[in-house]
Formats: structure tokens, sequence, C-alpha cells
């Protein structure tokens, strides 16, 4: 057995040791929505992922050191940092899980609220005052980075929801969303310098380490699975199917944005990009390309590349054979009605496929798509600092010299960190920036077609 699946066998064990019995924190009301229980949860949670990213970024510094002091790295060198990186994405999986059923609950007291005449419609207007009462307080006690991750997520179900009932009222969360220098300069101990206190955040924790032990004995044959050489890249359910990028030429880099078109984020990144004359890979949701198919459109002529990233953003793994069918096969076939073109790339949400000759990575090959993964992960879904996440991105680069780097066009925070980027790549590391189908065409010596 391989020395990274013993240490995860190893951490898994010690962390069930640690895990205390669940507790459940009591609802505020009998009949409450549970808003305050997934604000509180979601508040909770994001004080935990913050303590991982800084393990995560003190891994990054240590190798960073070493790699800048001529030291050569080994794969033991980079364990630690992949197994930090491992966790660090099934907290990113535990995240939108949390945010994803909040959003449901918003909109389900949206339509409530919305219903003139109905009974319940006082009681969710009552319920939509308390949850922006609720983010007040968070904000002002110091809760600030949380408030945000929850304002954006909450934001993003605003646009879809008054897209389909323009006249309907919703809660401004732009608010709570700063754009100004201020997001720019503030650190993440600047912006959140409240420590929430042990107990608030126990049910969570516990909630968090059983989901996470038993992912982690879920993928443990996924992450030793070697990255394929390019030149045998092609639709297939094994070895053959994916790329990570670890594999690419020295020196030569693709930049991929997940989760959009967003309705303002992504034409501000075409806005970047096309200042620096950089091309990217955008591996989009099919439900948002319905949504915001202008947007979509523009990217092939402004020289991006276009890939799916299943319709609705799933777990894939867990998911009945219909409800996949619809992710994958279906999510490319609307895909193709709007760009014009099928997608022959695809990225699991989170990164999950389950593995080689699962059925999702089956299905993916059968829709003659190539799974991609990534390399170096900047961690925007979680930090809001454009400067750390530089920072990061920066490091993993100069450690690793060659992949695929992985953005969300959804984030105004991603949009900062891609503007520090862009001439640290072109100016300073002089690196080659090209979309995924023209390295897969290079290094195959034949051409790869993709939108």
């Amino acid at each position: 057995m391989k020395l990274q699946t013993c240490l995860i066998l190893f951490l898994i064990l010690l962390q069930a040791c640690a895990v205390q019995p669940n507790k459940i924190r009591p609802r505020e009301t009998a009949n409450e929505l549970n808003h305050f229980e997934l604000v509180h949860k979601n508040t909770d949670f994001h004080s935990i992922t913050q303590s991982m990213v800084r393990r995560f970024d003190m891994e990054l510094d240590r190798l960073h050191k070493a790699k800048k002091s001529k030291k050569i790295l080994n794969a033991s060198d980079l364990e630690k940092l992949h197994l930090h990186r491992t966790e660090l994405q099934l907290a990113w999986e535990f995240s939108e899980k949390n945010l994803d059923e909040l959003s449901d609950q918003y909109i389900s007291v949206l339509n409530d609220a919305n219903n003139n005449g109905s009974d319940s419609q006082p009681k969710a207007q009552a319920a939509l005052s308390e949850l922006s009462a609720l983010l007040d307080n968070k904000w002002v006690d110091g809760s600030k980075l949380s408030v945000i991750s929850i304002a954006q997520h909450l934001s993003d179900a605003n646009d879809d929801y008054k897209k389909m009932n323009s006249d309907f009222q919703v809660i401004d969360f732009k608010k709570y969303m700063p754009n100004s220098d201020e997001m720019k300069k503030k650190s993440f101990v600047e912006i959140s310098k409240k420590i929430r206190p042990k107990n608030e955040t126990l049910q969570v924790f516990n909630e968090w380490s059983q989901y996470k032990n038993l992912r982690l004995i879920e993928i443990a044959d996924q992450i030793d699975r070697n990255p394929q050489a390019l030149d045998n890249l092609l639709p297939a359910a094994d070895g053959r199917g994916t790329i990570t990028g670890q594999r690419f030429p020295p020196g030569t880099w693709a930049l991929t944005y997940d989760d959009g078109p967003h309705p303002t984020q992504t034409r501000e990144m075409y806005k970047v990009l096309k200042s620096n004359s950089v091309p990217a890979t955008f591996f989009w949701l099919t439900k948002n390309i319905l949504l915001y198919p202008d947007i979509a459109k523009e990217a092939p002529a402004l020289g991006h590349s276009l890939a799916s990233h299943s319709y609705n953003h799933p777990q894939l793994p867990k998911l009945s054979p219909q409800n996949l069918e619809r992710e994958v096969s279906q999510a490319a076939n609307d895909f193709s009605k709007i760009i014009g073109q099928r997608p022959t790339l695809f990225r699991c949400p989170y990164g999950d496929c389950g593995g080689n000759n699962s059925a999702v990575r089956q299905l993916i090959a059968k829709n003659n798509m190539i799974h991609v993964g990534w390399n170096v992960d900047t961690l925007d879904w979680q930090d809001k600092n454009p400067a750390s996440i530089f920072e990061r991105t920066k490091k993993q680069m100069d450690i690793l010299g060659r992949g695929i780097i992985l953005f969300h066009d959804i984030h105004t925070q991603s949009v900062e960190a891609t503007k520090l980027l862009l001439p640290y790549m072109k100016n300073v590391k002089k690196v080659d920036i090209k979309p995924l189908k023209e390295i897969i065409s290079i290094v195959r010596e034949r051409p790869f077609e993709s939108p």
C-alpha cells in the first residue's frame, strides 16, 4: 500500500477517535424554516475552513522556501501539501452542500413572501426580515468573511430567481459584498477578527469530521492515480481519459474558471483576460448557460474555450443513473444548443468522479469527453482576499512549474486575484498560457477539437 494511502487511513482513524456524539442546536421556534440554524452552521464551518486554509498556506510556505533555497523537492515533500489540499476539497463539498440547502430554503421563503393573499405570506415576510437582521448582527460581531460567503451564494440565488420572476421582491445582499479597495487590502485576520467559541463550532465540527472521514475512505483509491501523459489522452473511463496538468511541458499553464457564466463577474473576467491578451478555459454549468446565453456566446469570440461542468453542480457519484444522465449527457446536449458545439472536456464538480472506471467516468467517456482536474488550487471559494489568493497561486506555480490553475468566475475576489496574477505570469515568470485544447493538440501532434 502506498505511503499516501497509509497516511490517509491513519488520519481517518485518528480523527474518528476524536469525534464526539453529534449535538443539535435547538431551533428558535417550533415552526421556524431553520434559517437561523443554517446561518449559524455556515458561519461556524467558515471558521473551521479558515484554520484549514492557514495550515495549507503554512505547508505551502515551507515548500516554497525550500524550493527557493535550491532544494530538490521529491514526492514525499509534496505529500503533506496534497493531503491538506484533499481535505480542503472535501471541505468545499461540505460547505457548498450547506450553502445550497440555505439557498433552497431562501427561495422557498421568497415564493411564499411574494404570494399575495397566501396564509403563509406574513410569516415568510417576517422570516426574510429576521434573516436580514441576523446577517447584520453576524457582520457586526466580526463574522464578516462567513457573511460574505453567504451573501455571494444568496445573491446568486437572487439573480437566478429574478431572471424567472422579474417582479418579485428579494433581499439585497450586495451590501455584504464589499467591492472596493477594502476587499483588496484587508487580510484574513483583519477582516474577521473574532474567533468563534469552541462550543459554537462543536456541532458542525462533529458533522464535518464524520463527513470527511467517510469521504476520505471513498476517495482513497482515486488519490493514488497517476496523471495521464498528454500524448495518450482520449475519451476513456480509465487513466487515459483524465488530465491534471502535472505532465504539461515545463512552463506551460492553463487558466480554468468554473461555475459560470455569472451575470456580472464573468464579463468582468473577460475584461481582465482581454486587457492582458490571455485566453482561458471556462467550465460552465449548463443551467447558467441557459440563464445567460448572451454572456456564454461571447467567450469563443474573445478567444476562450468552453467546457462542461455538469448541469447543476451536484456530487455526481451520489446520483441515480437517471440523474447522472441529466448531469452529464443532457448537460452536453443543452450546452450545444446554445454554444453550437458539444463539449469535449468535462470537469466533475469538486473534482469528484468516483475514480477510474466509475459510472461517472464511463458516462463522460461515452459522451466523447475527457475529464480535467487541476494541480493548482487558488481556494478562491473560501478566501475573500485577492492578495492572499494571488500569493497562494504564485507559490504553487513556483513549486510545480506547469499545470492547470483552478479559479471560479462567480466571485469578485477571483476577478481581482486574476488581475494580480496575469502580470506575474506574463512579465515575471514569462510562462506560456494557452487554452487546454491547444495544449492537448500541441503535445498529441494532432488536433483536439473543443468549443
